[in-house]
């Protein structure tokens, strides 16, 4: 351990030891950055972080010396870095912890502990079920196509967010854990005074928003992500979506029976049996003949309809969508750079690679036909990305939530990002090219 804090820039502090550097980094009054940096990690990647966001630097902060080290204080939060053990304390402005002695290390998994204030409560962490309090109990950030069977303790699902707030002394904070690798928080589950997060990325690096109320909290985490563009109006209203509708008369019927019924409804779903075969970006010409047609009817009567989309495209060489991706090299690749081969609704399935740019402009021009049919809304879905077996041969045995290997590729093949560090931004990055794409 170094015998000093070191200040490297404005507003920056930095320690170097034995297992790396750690680095604190103060954006505003009310957020610190911290990173720890093994000495044989890479540059540290995100795929959360909106650009430039960690480019902002305060210089409204005071910096004391301290027999252990330093204490920098700011309107908002007090961070106390201590020289002779590394580790860190931050609370608010009158120094009231927020992360109470925080060590971090590396070891087969960067970890982060910390302790826990007696009546500290923890919420978010993304969707899973249980208490909105995550205090005492384990969380999973890896998203992962849940089982049909929730129960009280289900953990990975959907989302992993791995954003909490943290509630003490009527006070809440948040902290931002900026990675996509496969981690896990144990909220004093295991030591019920100690909270302990675990990533398998080669590197750990948070962010500490001060709060002290929810609002702040969010406000502050927003500024590092971005914020979520406005809703169109009608989405704010109720939506019908069920599994599946088997032609346009069917879906006539039901808009018919919603206004019949004076029930409001302003959009309408179609989950993946109005495609050709689970062929995204296709209509199954015999059940929906008139696509246009059908969509211009349902938005006379005040309807808006939503199409749903899964990544997983069948290997067909009729397929335009499926050749075309694969001619181009733009399908994600297995341990042996060629592309990879699963299965999903559609049978025998390749996945686009959406870490690349040129992959995401491409997919979003598939899109054009359905938008100009006139549909309104796309939903996307199975893109944990999940495999499942529902058409694979009886020698193949892929068990519910099943995703892509771990080693599979993404990125040029000349810098392959592997899926281990991926997996959860595929859906995020399906999301944002479909938002762009629209």
């Amino acid at each position: 351990m170094s015998d000093a804090t070191l200040p490297v820039a404005a507003a920056t502090w930095q320690i170097a030891h034995a297992q790396g550097t750690l680095t604190w980094t103060l954006l505003t009054p009310e957020i610190v950055r911290v990173a720890f940096t093994p000495l044989d990690a890479p540059a540290h990647r995100t795929w959360s972080v909106l650009p430039g966001s960690d480019a902002r630097r305060t210089t409204d902060y005071a910096v004391v010396p301290t027999q252990q080290g330093v204490q920098v204080r700011t309107t908002a939060l007090t961070l106390t870095l201590d020289h002779q053990n590394g580790s860190f304390s931050v609370g608010d402005a009158a120094g009231t912890p927020l992360c109470d002695t925080v060590r971090l290390a590396s070891g087969t998994e960067r970890t982060w502990t910390m302790r826990l204030a007696e009546d500290a409560a923890f919420l978010g962490g993304g969707e899973r079920t249980g208490s909105l309090n995550r205090r005492g109990r384990t969380l999973t950030f890896w998203v992962q196509d849940a089982l049909p069977n929730y129960d009280a303790h289900t953990d990975a699902m959907y989302q992993a967010i791995p954003f909490l707030l943290h509630l003490t002394g009527g006070r809440v904070g948040g902290i931002f854990f900026d990675s996509s690798w496969r981690a896990q928080a144990d909220i004093g589950q295991t030591v019920a005074d100690t909270f302990s997060y675990q990533t398998t990325g080669p590197d750990l690096v948070a962010y500490i928003c001060a709060g002290p109320t929810m609002t702040d909290a969010l406000r502050q985490y927003a500024s590092i992500t971005g914020l979520m563009p406005p809703l169109p109006r009608w989405a704010l209203g109720y939506q019908q979506s069920r599994w599946n509708y088997g032609s346009d008369a069917e879906v006539r019927a039901i808009a018919a029976r919603f206004r019949a019924e004076e029930i409001p409804c302003d959009a309408i779903h179609l989950d993946i049996g109005y495609m050709d075969g689970y062929r995204s970006f296709t209509w199954d010409r015999d059940r929906f003949p008139d696509p246009s047609g059908l969509v211009a009817d349902l938005r006379a009567q005040g309807f808006e309809v939503v199409t749903v989309i899964d990544p997983g495209l069948k290997v067909d060489p009729a397929y335009t969508v499926s050749a075309e991706a694969r001619e181009r090299g733009y399908l994600i690749r297995d341990a042996d750079a060629q592309p990879f081969e699963g299965w999903v609704w559609p049978g025998r399935s390749v996945w686009p690679d959406f870490a690349r740019d040129e992959v995401r402009a491409w997919w979003g021009t598939q899109h054009r036909g359905l938008v100009e049919a006139g549909v309104a809304g796309i939903w996307i879905d199975m893109n944990e990305p999940t495999q499942a077996d529902m058409w694979a041969p009886p020698d193949v045995t892929i068990p519910h939530g099943t995703s892509l290997p771990l080693t599979a590729q993404h990125g040029p093949e000349s810098a392959p990002i592997t899926h281990a560090e991926f997996h959860n931004a595929y859906g995020l990055a399906m999301a944002q090219t479909t938002r762009a794409a629209l």
